[in-house]
C-alpha cells in the first residue's frame, strides 16, 4: 500500500516496477484502466492497474472527492485542461458472489436495476437501505460508489462494502488471479453503457429475471399463507414491508419477463457495436491512439507529462490499422449471411464481452480487441458465403487459405507464400515488384489496395536500382536470370501467334481470344529485356552486389515456391496450374499469367 504526503501533489512511484507517477502520468493509466474509490466519508483509497507491470495498486487519499475531480481533468499539450468524466460502472458484474476467489469475504452488496424509473429513486433508494437497514455500512466499511453525483455506468447498479482490514488481501487476488475485485470508475460512459445495455438486454436481463421472478413466487405463496392463517391484511403488511413480494409484484415481474423474452432483434444492434468506432473526442486531436491498444505501455516507461506522451512510439496493432477499410467491407457487402452471422453469436459477443469485464485490465481497448476479433470472423463468413458455389475462388478463413479450381476445393493451406500468390491473381496480368509484396508481411491480404496497372518499361526508375547488384554466390541470382529468360520465350511464343492469326494488324486483334494485348506483349518483352541488361549486363554475367531489397525478393520467390510446391500433394491439377500460371517468382517482374481467362472470386 502507498501512502501519499500531504504536499506529494499525486506524485509517488510503483511499488512493484518502480514507474514514477505524476498527476499526468495517473490520468492516463486511469483513462486506460479505471480506477476504484474506496471510501468512508471524505476519505479513503484509490486502487487502480499500472499500464506499465500491470499491478494492481493501492493508494491511500485523504480526499477522495478531490481526487475524483482531479482525474477528470487531463491536460493537454497546449497546456490547456480538459473534462473527461469518471462514472461507475458495476453493472455486469454485480455480486461479489460472482468472484469466487473472494466469496469467503464479507463484502455486503445492494443492487437495483436502473430502468427509468429506477434512476429516479436510484440514490433515494441507497440512502434508505443504509439507514434503516444497515448503518454499519457508514462506519466499519468503505463504500465502493462513495460520492454519488452521477448514477452509475449500465442497466444495473450495485454498490459494495469493503473491510478496511481485508483491502490489501484482495489487492493480492486481483495481482494473482487478474480478476477485478472492485468495480471501477470509467471513462467514455456512453460507450460502455450502449455495449452494457446490449447485454443486459438481449442475455443477462432474461436470466436475472427469471432467477428474480422465481424466487418472488416463492416468497409471495409463504407470505400468502402466512396472511390466511394469520387473519393479516396484505396492503398493510406490504405498507410497512416495501421489500416484500406480494402476488401483484409478481405479476408485475411476469409481464415484464414476458417484455424480456421477446425483445427487438439484436442483430442491427450487434452490427452498430461492431462497426462503431466512438474515439475519444477529448483526446484524438491530440494524442495518437494508444487507448485502442489493450497494452499500449506494458514493459514501456510512462509519459510524466503531455509532451513526453508525444514523444511516444506506439506499435498500432494491424487490426487496428485496417480497422475503417474492414467495417468498410462488412458494411457494403450485406448479404444473407450478415444475419446469419449476427443471429448466431450475438450470445457469444455477450458471453466474451461479460467475461473480459471481469479482469482488472478490462479497458476500451480490450472491447476493440473482442470487437475486432467479430469483425474479421464476420468478414471471413461473408466472403466464404460468397464462394460456395464458386468455379474459381481463393479467399483466406482464418489464418488460412482455401482455393477452389474448377470446382475441386483444397482447405487449410497455410503459409505467407499464398498471401504473395493471392495478391497475384487478384491483379492478374500485372507485373508486381518486391515492394508491392512486401506489404502483404504486416496487412491483412484482403485490404491491401491493388497497384497501379503499368508496365515496368513506364517506371521512372527501374524495380532494381543501378546502385543495387546480385551475389555470385545466391542461387536465386540465376533462378531470377532463368525466369527472365523463360518468360521472353514465352512472350515470343504469344507475338508469333498473335501475329499469325491477326496478319499483324492491331485493329484484328480484339476478335482473337489471346491472353494479352499485342501492345501490351511488346512492351513487357522490352521492359525485361531493360531488366536484364540493368541486373546482369549483356552476356547474363551477375554484376551487382546483394542489398536489403534483393533479400526481401529472395524470401517472397522462396515463399511463392514452397506455397505452389504444397498444393502437389492435395491436388497435382491446381498445383500445375499455379506452377505455370506465377511467372518469374524470384525476379522483380512477377506475374500472374494463366493460359485461359479465369475470373477468380
Amino acid at each position: 500500500m502507498i501512502t501519499l504526503k500531504e504536499d506529494s501533489k499525486l506524485n509517488f512511484v510503483c511499488e512493484h516496477c518502480h514507474q514514477p507517477y505524476s498527476k499526468f502520468t495517473l490520468n492516463i493509466a486511469v483513462f486506460l484502466y479505471g480506477a476504484a474509490l474506496l471510501g468512508k466519508k471524505d476519505k479513503g483509497y484509490l486502487c487502480f492497474t499500472c499500464p506499465t507491470c500491470m499491478k494492481s495498486l493501492l493508494i491511500k487519499i485523504n480526499s477522495l472527492r478531490d481526487l475524483h475531480m482531479s482525474l477528470q481533468l487531463v491536460a493537454m499539450p497546449d497546456g490547456k485542461r480538459i473534462f473527461s468524466e469518471l462514472r461507475y460502472y458495476s453493472s455486469i458484474v454485480f455480486s461479489p458472489r460472482k468472484i469466487k476467489e473472494i466469496v469467503k469475504y464479507d463484502v455486503p452488496v445492494w443492487y437495483r436495476f436502473l430502468s427509468d424509473d429506477g434512476k429516479e429513486i436510484f440514490v433515494g433508494s441507497l440512502d434508505v437501505f443504509i439507514a434503516e437497514q444497515n448503518q454499519n455500512l457508514e462506519t466499519e466499511y468503505l463504500c465502493s460508489y462513495p460520492h454519488q453525483w452521477r448514477l452509475p455506468i449500465g442497466y444495473l447498479g450495485s454498490v459494495w462494502w469493503f473491510r478496511p482490514e481485508n483491502l490489501e488481501a484482495f489487492v493480492a487476488i486481483e495481482n494473482k488471479a487478474n480478476v477485478k475485485v472492485f468495480p471501477r470508475y470509467y471513462n467514455q460512459p456512453d460507450f460502455f453503457e450502449k455495449i452494457d445495455n446490449f447485454c443486459w438486454e438481449f442475455a443477462l436481463g432474461k436470466k436475472q429475471y427469471r432467477e428474480t421472478l422465481e424466487q418472488s413466487k416463492v416468497s409471495a405463496d409463504q407470505l400468502t399463507d402466512m396472511v390466511n392463517e394469520n387473519g393479516l391484511d396484505i396492503e398493510e403488511l406490504a405498507k410497512s414491508n416495501p421489500n416484500i413480494s406480494i402476488p401483484e409484484l409478481v405479476d408485475s415481474l411476469e409481464k415484464d419477463s414476458y417484455r424480456r423474452e421477446n425483445p427487438s432483434p439484436p442483430e442491427l444492434k450487434l452490427f452498430d457495436i461492431l462497426t462503431e468506432d466512438p474515439a475519444p473526442p477529448e483526446f484524438s486531436g491530440s494524442y495518437p491512439d494508444f487507448w485502442k491498444i489493450k497494452f499500449p505501455f506494458r514493459g514501456k516507461s510512462l509519459p510524466y507529462t503531455p509532451a513526453d506522451l508525444e514523444k511516444h512510439w506506439f506499435d498500432i496493432p494491424d487490426q487496428i490499422k485496417n480497422q475503417t477499410e474492414m467495417v468498410r467491407m462488412v458494411s457494403e457487402d450485406r448479404k444473407p449471411e450478415f444475419l446469419d452471422y449476427l443471429s448466431v453469436n450475438y450470445i457469444k459477443f455477450i458471453n466474451d464481452y461479460v467475461e473480459i469485464v471481469k479482469l482488472k485490465d478490462f479497458s476500451y481497448g480490450a472491447i476493440v480487441n473482442l470487437k475486432l476479433k467479430y469483425l474479421e470472423n464476420f468478414l471471413h463468413t461473408i466472403q466464404k458465403g460468397t464462394h460456395a458455389n464458386a468455379q474459381y475462388a481463393f479467399y483466406q478463413e482464418g489464418p488460412a487459405w482455401t482455393i477452389t479450381f474448377m470446382g475441386e476445393t483444397i482447405r487449410g493451406l497455410d503459409g505467407i507464400g499464398f498471401k504473395y500468390i493471392h495478391h497475384l491473381v487478384r491483379n492478374k496480368g500485372q507485373v508486381l515488384s518486391t515492394q508491392d509484396l512486401m506489404p502483404l508481411n504486416k496487412v491483412a491480404p484482403s485490404l491491401i489496395k491493388s497497384p497501379e496497372k503499368t508496365w515496368l518499361s513506364e517506371n521512372q526508375k527501374p524495380i532494381t536500382g543501378k546502385d543495387k547488384t546480385f551475389h555470385v554466390d545466391d542461387e536465386s541470382d540465376y533462378q531470377a536470370y532463368r525466369d527472365f529468360n523463360e518468360r521472353i520465350v514465352e512472350i515470343d511464343g504469344l507475338i508469333a501467334k498473335s501475329q499469325d492469326v491477326s496478319g499483324n494488324n492491331l485493329d484484328n486483334l480484339s476478335q482473337v481470344p489471346i491472353e494479352q494485348d499485342l501492345e501490351d506483349l511488346y512492351k513487357e518483352k522490352e521492359a525485361i529485356l531493360s531488366q536484364l541488361k540493368v541486373d546482369f549486363g549483356l552476356h547474363g554475367h551477375v554484376k551487382r552486389t546483394k542489398d536489403a531489397l534483393d533479400n526481401d525478393r529472395d524470401a517472397i520467390g522462396r515463399a511463392i515456391t514452397r506455397a505452389i510446391n504444397s498444393m502437389k500433394k492435395y491436388s497435382p491439377k491446381i498445383y500445375e496450374h499455379f506452377k505455370k500460371a506465377i511467372k518469374g517468382p524470384f525476379s522483380n517482374t512477377r506475374s500472374y499469367h494463366p493460359d485461359v481467362d479465369i475470373d477468380w472470386e
